[in-house]
């Protein structure tokens, strides 16, 4: 037998003598290849290959059998990927019998095509990285040998390799209900299953042989009876052993199907090289009565650690009216038994579970894990007992997110009550992995008494956007508590299909508007505050309608059972369009309750109709202040006559700080001589930040003068703190244009006086900052560089640093980068920010001024 051709491909080029790994022509025993792949065998041309790309390296072998010599050319690149020409010679004729790509395939080379010359026969198989066997053997997917005679290559049953076997075992028929096998394995490979279509790149590892279900059987896909194939199980690191394997030998999905199929006669378990035994079926499993999902055992000589278990098909009873070669094999199911099976075994597993060992925690947690619904018995009473904020729970958790099932959703969120930050993280995250297969445990969920569990179950039933969760959310609208309610009604405003307004209306329309019916104003007022929201996103016409819809439902009763809905109308019609609505806002803004009268003000301030107009400078005098306010607010862009007039006259006598701020603000936009001595008069008051609001309605008006006047303010030690910094805040480089010098100056002056004077400080980092926005250059940088330097106050250097971020002025960057070293925290940060932005905005340097 010859060996392998393609041993190891990158190890290949690296093997051979030097002048053999080349890009150019190849020779090796008798064998040339040419530069475009041309084939010369003894100087006779054999044929072209496609030769792979880069560097490449020629290998050559023969093989001699009794009727015929084979000679396999191999042209090998660096990355594994070859170009294989076989030539077969019988008696004076030599013809090729393979010629094409071996060596890794695919885009990503997942898996690969090898040929070997055997005696004078060709074989050729597949394999897959991670697919292999545990007893060394070489695990050849879907051999093929060629078959000279058809000229084509005919699927292969290989003899078994292995070493001697260690035993001969009888698996035996287990009772109707076994005990739990609590298995730590999980399948990994398999040599076909059923669908691949003969390629190793659709294999995939069969789940199915470990899933609890044995009607969900694991099906050879090679249609030859399933002798040779094979499946592979591993697990981590465990301190568990294996005892015995548990088997349904067929197809179990019916009794149909178990006779339809062929079922198992004898199979080889290899745990190694060293420790394989011959498991027989000494009587055809369908003889068997009752149930066909019934397993086998499999009881091991002795106790095991292993991590892998191959099982390689052997015989099998053939099914029932086929024929005796040939059919599909099939297994139902395929589970370890280890030392955890038993009460025993249970209670030991969940000691490890809570064990402070945190190696022995994680292999329970793999345990359960890989055991899927039939963990959820032996979890439920830990669950309910476990401590708040325990590790138990914690691990409890993590096994049930990892079994993805909606029962075991159900039984984590049981446990809602008790868990901490942590464990509603991990409940969380188990629910959403669950997608739509949650909505049932979402639903009960947003049902119970706890407001936590009501509101993660909104949030999660808005993320599924199906019928069926907009349905729940709807029936939940307006119920429990307030926390409750805005999650529910947040939920149903999120939905991005639109379908969602029909559905809510004909919640609204159902909903009777009594106070004797419990909770159905709380209902009707949670489903317009939806409709509100969602109507924001509709086209004009249908906004209209919607708006005409929600105003049949005011209630006439001006009870307090009915303020809340009343609320929620006047907001949710202000973001509506329709005829007749301003008339109607207006009229709501004169009713008797202040708080309704300020959402309808609110509501109308987007209105720019001169009626509104008229009503909000009335509404200037309300008793409320929230009225006046938003009045004020709405009034700033409106230059109809009068309103100037009417703000210049709050700001004169209001007594509510926030309302003369409001009217402040507003008369920013009505600039004239006469809000300008308004404003100047607001100053002088220094009232509750009234002062701040009007300087800042000041300098928007832009007179002719306010230079000059942000200075005055800037550098009164009779002016408030605040008014000094808002002041220099409002400084900017249009405003000051080439006068920086003078704030250099006054930085330099207060920079004296803050050794004395804590508002001197707090001025002088004012007007630090002030120098980074209006200065560049020599002008703003020496300063600002001194100060950070030599000057002992903290906020004056953190101010000057991050100013020079600003500057960004070449003889600061040394001074920048001491301060990196200062002991004040915040010095260092503000030179660490500055130093980024000088290198983030690409700022060019400035030069230094000579």
């Amino acid at each position: 037998m010859s060996r392998s051709l393609l041993l190891a491909f990158p190890a290949l080029l690296l093997a051979l003598p030097a002048g053999e790994a080349t890009a150019g022509p190849l020779s090796k025993s008798g064998v040339i290849v040419a530069d475009d792949g041309t084939v010369l065998i003894d100087g006779q041309r054999a044929g072209k290959l496609k030769l792979p790309a880069g560097q490449r390296a020629l290998q050559v072998e023969r093989s001699r059998g009794a009727r015929r010599a084979l000679i396999g050319v191999h042209v090998v690149a660096a990355d594994g990927r070859a170009a294989s020409l076989v030539r077969a010679k019988k008696g004076g004729t030599t013809k090729t019998v393979f010629n094409g790509p071996t060596g890794p395939q695919g885009v990503d080379g997942d898996w690969s095509l090898h040929l070997e010359l055997r005696g004078g026969q060709l074989l050729r198989y597949q394999r897959r990285p991670g697919f292999t066997r545990c007893d060394g053997a070489p695990a050849l997917l879907f051999p093929q040998v060629y078959d000279f005679r058809g000229q084509r290559f005919r699927s292969v049953v290989l003899p078994p390799k292995g070493s001697t076997l260690r035993a001969t075992l009888t698996a035996k028929r287990l009772g109707a209900t076994p005990t739990p096998a609590m298995s730590t394995f999980r399948p990994v490979a398999a040599s076909t299953q059923l669908g691949d279509g003969g390629h190793a790149s659709e294999l995939s590892a069969p789940l199915e042989l470990t899933d609890g279900h044995p009607e969900r059987p694991w099906i050879e896909g090679r249609s030859s009876d399933g002798r040779g194939e094979w499946v592979t199980l591993r697990r981590g690191a465990s301190p568990y052993t294996l005892r015995a394997l548990r088997i349904v030998p067929g197809n179990a999905s019916s009794p149909a199907a178990f006779a339809s199929h062929n079922r198992l006669a004898s199979v080889i378990v290899a745990l190694s090289a060293k420790r394989r035994y011959r498991v027989r079926f000494p009587r055809d499993p369908l003889l068997a009565r009752g149930d066909v999902r019934t397993p086998y055992e499999i009881v091991l000589p002795e106790p095991s650690d292993t991590r892998c278990i191959t099982v390689v098909i052997e015989a099998v009873y053939p099914a029932k009216g086929g024929p005796r070669r040939g059919g599909r094999t099939a297994i139902g199911e395929l589970r370890a038994v280890t030392d955890l099976a038993g009460a025993a075994g249970r209670a030991r597993l969940l000691a490890d579970l809570q064990h402070q060992d945190e190696a022995r925690a994680r292999a329970a947690i793999n345990v359960l894990a890989l055991q899927g619904d039939a963990a959820l018995p032996l979890l439920a009473k830990p669950l309910m007992t476990a401590r708040r904020g325990s590790a138990l729970l914690s691990r409890l958790l993590i096994v049930l997110g990892r079994l993805r099932s909606p029962k075991a959703a159900a039984l984590a969120a049981g446990a809602l009550p008790r868990l901490g930050p942590r464990g509603r993280r991990l409940l969380q995250e188990l629910l959403r992995g669950l997608g739509h297969q949650a909505r049932p445990t979402l639903e009960w969920m947003l049902r119970g008494e706890g407001d936590p569990g009501a509101v993660m179950a909104a949030q999660l039933l808005a993320r599924l956007a199906s019928p069926a969760a907009r349905k729940a959310l709807l029936a939940q609208t307006g119920a429990r508590s307030r926390a409750r309610r805005a999650a529910v009604a947040a939920a149903i405003g999120a939905q991005r299909d639109l379908v969602v307004v029909k559905e809510a209306l004909a919640a609204l329309q159902a909903t009777p508007l009594s106070t004797q019916t419990k909770g159905s104003l709380a209902r009707r007022a949670d489903l317009v505050l939806v409709l509100g929201r969602l109507g924001r996103r509709l086209t004009a016409g249908r906004r209209a309608t919607l708006a005409a819809e929600l105003r049949r439902g005011w209630p006439e009763d001006d009870a307090d059972a009915t303020f809340e809905l009343r609320y929620r109308l006047i907001r949710a019609l202000g973001q509506l369009d329709g005829p007749g609505l301003r008339a109607w806002l207006l009229k709501r803004s004169q009713g008797r309750r202040a708080v309704l009268r300020w959402q309808a003000v609110l509501a109308l301030a987007r209105d720019p109709d001169d009626a509104v107009t008229s009503r909000l400078v009335a509404a200037l005098r309300d008793s409320d202040p929230r009225v006046r306010a938003s009045a004020a607010q709405a009034l700033a862009s409106r230059r109809a006559a009068g309103v100037s007039k009417a703000l210049q006259e709050v700001l004169r006598y209001e007594g509510w700080p926030m309302v003369a701020r409001a009217a402040a603000a507003a008369l920013g936009q009505h600039c004239s001589p006469a809000t300008d001595r308004a404003l100047r008069r607001a100053i002088a008051k220094r009232a509750l930040g009234i002062d701040v609001a009007a300087l800042g309605a000041l300098a928007r008006c832009r007179p002719a003068n306010l230079f000059d006047t942000l200075l005055t303010y800037a550098m009164s030690r009779m002016q408030p703190l605040p008014l000094r910094r808002r002041a220099i805040g409002l400084l900017d480089r249009a405003l000051v244009g080439s006068r920086a010098r003078i704030i250099a100056s006054l930085f330099l002056r207060l920079r004296r006086a803050a050794a004395s004077s804590a508002a001197a400080e707090q001025v002088a980092a004012a007007f630090a900052r002030a120098l980074g926005r209006v200065g560049s250059g020599v002008t703003a940088g020496r300063p600002l560089r001194d100060a950070l330097a030599l000057d002992p106050s903290v906020a004056i250097r953190s101010a000057a640093a991050r100013a020079l971020g600003q500057v960004c002025w070449i003889p600061s960057v040394g001074a920048l980068r001491r301060a990196l070293a200062d002991p004040a925290p915040a010095v260092r940060r503000s030179a660490r920010d500055a130093i980024h932005s000088c290198r983030r905005n690409a700022t060019a340097p400035r030069r230094r001024r000579r």
